[in-house]
């Protein structure tokens, strides 16, 4: 009986771990910069039209950030549903500069 239990819960242990959600890809052009962010519209998001990106220090970003230029940003899956959407990136790389 104590063995039947232990499998089945390590069996529910890794089911549960499995089921994370994964990072949400998406490309914009940079509206707003700010220290602790950017503001992104023109993006290819479902749920929304513009997006407040904030990132930390763990968030792989380039040196410099402009106004216009198009980005692909890589998102953690909860999205916060204001306006504009709220979202902490992982990464943002850009695809495209202004300059």
């Amino acid at each position: 009986m104590k063995r039947l239990c232990l499998i089945l819960g390590v069996v529910t242990l890794l089911c549960s771990c499995s089921l994370k959600d994964k990072n949400v890809i998406f490309t914009g052009v940079v509206e707003q910069v700010y220290e602790s962010g950017i503001l992104i519209g023109e993006t290819d998001l479902k749920s929304g039209d513009r997006a407040m990106v904030e990132y930390g220090n763990r968030c792989k970003k380039p040196a410099q950030l402009s106004v216009g230029d198009q980005v692909q940003v890589e998102i953690l899956p909860n999205i916060r549903e204001t306006y504009p959407l709220g979202v902490d990136a992982v990464e943002i790389i850009v695809v495209e500069s202004r300059k």
